[in-house]
C-alpha cells in the first residue's frame, strides 16, 4: 500500500519498501521524521540567521536523506539550500531565507498529511 499524497507532496513507496510493509515500523519512522525534521528546521533557521554556512550545509545534507526517503515532492528546495551553503557567495542571505521559508511551508503541509495517515 503506497501512501501517496494527491497533491504530490510526498510518496512513501521508498520508506514502505525499507520497512517491508510493516505498518507499525512505517508509522514509527513517520513519527521520527516529523519530530526530527521539526528540530532540524529550527536549527537550520538559526544557522541561516547567524550566517553559519558550514552548519547550514551539514543540516541540509542530513535533511536531504530524510526528504528523499519520504519522496518529498519539492526536494529541489533542500538541494538548493545545500548547494548555496557550499558556495555561499552565490546567493544573499535574503534569498536563502526565502528558500528556507518555502521549505518550511512545504514541510508543514507534508507533516499534516503524514499525521492524517498515522
Amino acid at each position: 500500500m503506497t501512501n501517496k499524497s494527491t497533491a504530490g507532496d510526498f510518496d512513501l513507496a521508498e520508506l514502505e519498501a525499507l520497512t517491508h510493509g510493516d505498518k507499525s515500523l512505517l508509522n514509527e519512522l513517520i513519527e521520527l521524521f516529523i519530530e526530527q525534521t521539526s528540530i532540524q528546521l529550527n536549527n537550520l533557521d538559526n544557522a541561516v540567521q547567524n550566517g553559519n554556512y558550514e552548519l547550514i550545509r551539514t543540516i541540509t545534507h542530513s535533511l536531504k536523506s530524510s526528504y528523499l526517503l519520504i519522496g518529498f515532492g519539492k526536494k529541489e528546495l533542500i538541494l538548493n539550500l545545500e548547494q548555496i551553503a557550499k558556495n555561499p557567495k552565490q546567493q544573499s542571505k535574503k534569498e536563502i531565507q526565502k528558500i528556507l521559508l518555502q521549505l518550511k511551508k512545504e514541510t508543514v503541509k507534508v507533516i499534516k498529511q503524514m499525521e492524517k495517515s498515522l
